[in-house]
Parts: C-alpha cells; sequence; structure tokens
C-alpha cells in the first residue's frame, strides 16, 4: 500500500488560534470566500453538542479572500498556501494540524444544517466498524442525491461508451458510477462517497494516511476511501441527513479544466488501485467513448459548441496518451 506525500502546512493567517476541540473541520478554498463565509455562518450558528474547530485552507487563491475569511470570522483558523495544492494538498495541510477526535472534510459551497454534525459524529463513536461517512446532498430547488460512489474499473467506461446513461441505471446499476438502485436518502454501506462531506475518526486518517495528492481533484475520495476499505473500515451512506451543497463553485468558470481534471483523476485512480494495466484498459475505453461521441460533438451548434468539441478533444488526447505511452512511462504519462 503507497503512503501518500505529506505537504508541511501554509502560514496562518494573523488572528489567534482556536483550543483544541472534539471535531475539526477542513475546509479548501479556492476564490470562494463569498461561499466559505455562508459555510461558517451554517456552522457557527447552531450548537453540533461538540465542540469545533474550523480549518480554512486557502489555496493560493491571491484575491483577498483569505483576510475576508479571517476577517469575518476570527474564531477560524485560516492557512494560506503559497501555491495550488488541490483539494488532496490542501486538505491534508489543513488535516496536518487538525486535533480533533472527529475529523470533517468540507467544500467551501455547502451549509450544515441544525444537527447534521451531531448525528453524524455519534454515529462514528458508536460504531468503530464505520470509517467513512457521507450523506445525501440538497443540490438545486431542494432536489436531494445521493453522495454514494461505486470503485471505477474499465469496464465502467467501456459499457458508457455504447450505452446511454439512462439504460444502464436501469439494466446494468452497477456499471453506474453512483448507485441508482438505491433511494436517494437510503441508508446503505457503499465504495466510496462524495468528497463535498466526508466525516471520520483521527484513528482513520491515523490507519490509512492522508488523502493522496497524485490526484490534484476529483476521483481523490474514491481513493482514499478505497484504502478505509482495504484497512477493514465500512464506508457508510447515512440516511436521513442531508447536506446543501451549491455543487462546482470553485471550477464553474473553467468547465473544459474542470472535465479533463475529472478524467485525468480517474485514470490516475484506476493506475493507484488497480495497476498500470488497468488503466491503460480505462484509457482505450475513454478514448473509444470519445471517438464514439467525436461525430456528435461535429454535428451540434449552438453557443456551447467550440467549447464542447475542444474539451472533447482534450480528453481524447489525454485518454489516448495513457493508451499509448510505454508501460514503464504509463504512472508519468497519467499522473
Amino acid at each position: 500500500m503507497h503512503s501518500p506525500a505529506r505537504e508541511p502546512p501554509g502560514e496562518p493567517v494573523p488572528g489567534a488560534a482556536p483550543p483544541a476541540a472534539d471535531v475539526s473541520i477542513v475546509i479548501v478554498n479556492y476564490r470562494a470566500a463569498d461561499e466559505v463565509i455562508d459555510c461558517l455562518a451554517s456552522l457557527y450558528g447552531q450548537d453540533h453538542g461538540r465542540s469545533i474547530e474550523v480549518i480554512v485552507v486557502d489555496n493560493a487563491s491571491a484575491d483577498g479572500g483569505a483576510a475576508r475569511i479571517a476577517a469575518a470570522y476570527p474564531q477560524a483558523r485560516v492557512l494560506e498556501m503559497a501555491e495550488n495544492l488541490g483539494f488532496a494538498g490542501g486538505n491534508n495541510a489543513g488535516l496536518a494540524v487538525a486535533q480533533g477526535q472527529f475529523l470533517l472534510l468540507l467544500n467551501p459551497d455547502t451549509q450544515l444544517p441544525e444537527g447534521v454534525l451531531r448525528a453524524v459524529c455519534d454515529r462514528l463513536a458508536a460504531d468503530p466498524g464505520i470509517g467513512v461517512i457521507g450523506v445525501p446532498q440538497e443540490v438545486g430547488g431542494g432536489q436531494i442525491v445521493s453522495s454514494a460512489l461505486r470503485d471505477l474499473t474499465p469496464g465502467h467506461f467501456l459499457v458508457r461508451a455504447f450505452l446511454p446513461a439512462g439504460v444502464i441505471a436501469r439494466f446494468l446499476p452497477r456499471y453506474n458510477i453512483r448507485y441508482p438502485e438505491h433511494e436517494p436518502r437510503a441508508e446503505f454501506a457503499c465504495e466510496a462517497v462524495v468528497g463535498c462531506f466526508m466525516a471520520m475518526r483521527r484513528d482513520v486518517i491515523d490507519t490509512v494516511g492522508p488523502l493522496d495528492q497524485r490526484i490534484f481533484i476529483y476521483a481523490e475520495e474514491r481513493e482514499f476511501c478505497h484504502r478505509v476499505r482495504r484497512a477493514g473500515y465500512r464506508i457508510l451512506h447515512m440516511g436521513g441527513l442531508s447536506v446543501i451543497h451549491h455543487q462546482g463553485v470553485t471550477t464553474r468558470s473553467i468547465p473544459i479544466w474542470r472535465d479533463v481534471q475529472t478524467q485525468q483523476g480517474q485514470l490516475v485512480y484506476i493506475r493507484l488501485t488497480q495497476g498500470t494495466g488497468a488503466a491503460r484498459l480505462a484509457g482505450a475505453a475513454m478514448s473509444l467513448s470519445h471517438l464514439v461521441r467525436l461525430p456528435i460533438e461535429l454535428a451540434m451548434v449552438g453557443p456551447l459548441w467550440k467549447q464542447r468539441l475542444e474539451c472533447r478533444l482534450k480528453r481524447l488526447s489525454r485518454s489516448l496518451k495513457a493508451v499509448l505511452t510505454p508501460p514503464e512511462q504509463t504512472r508519468q504519462a497519467i499522473d
């Protein structure tokens, strides 16, 4: 089992650090200060039944947001990174200074309804066999969606190359990236949970190590949960609760980058968990999927036509690179 690299914590924004707490909440910010401030309002505006410390890691936003957050909520600890470490690296910097018995990785574009953190920590305290807890998400318009994720394999991408998502969800749910066979609010064991809300005890991090920084963003939660399950813990999608999630705030202005990084993270995840051969097979399946869809992109018209085509070609280039690179160079090509 590999040991993910750790980055040293950044420099704190001037201000008194809060005392040790029962629950450490780590929020990674990249040019989303307004959303972070709203998130902190939800955290500090309720009684969680346990003392909390909030660590905001600013990933080199260079927009004055870190100082704004520190001024709005001086009780939070704000760390400024010298460079953008990605989601995994930013969370690791926060975890390196966290003191709580319970740890929560929380997206900046979330708010916690009353009682969620209390219920989750109570469950973690009562059942040491649970390694990570995720909860359903309330997204736009009050819609509830599941946070449970499946492991990814080359077969997922091969099936998706030929079948529409609706057919896969109905007839081949095992090849869906989520769990369409479960109601979104249901409670069930799963293979991973979405990284917008991941709660755990400190002993889990002590056992499996931090997030793997070879995945810059997207799929890092799958890789972490993979190690948690290998260590003998369960991953729980906890029903009856939800986190409000305004999705994609930190990447909404760069959709091409987001889509390319999503694919890149998936390829790195498969290489880390299933080996180079599986990563090359996944790259081949992705390439086939892009080739099947490329004529559709070419035939479409509209204001986003050029953007969609550019994104498709970039993803095709990355997936082909994962296939055609000699085996001894595959790791560097994918990473």
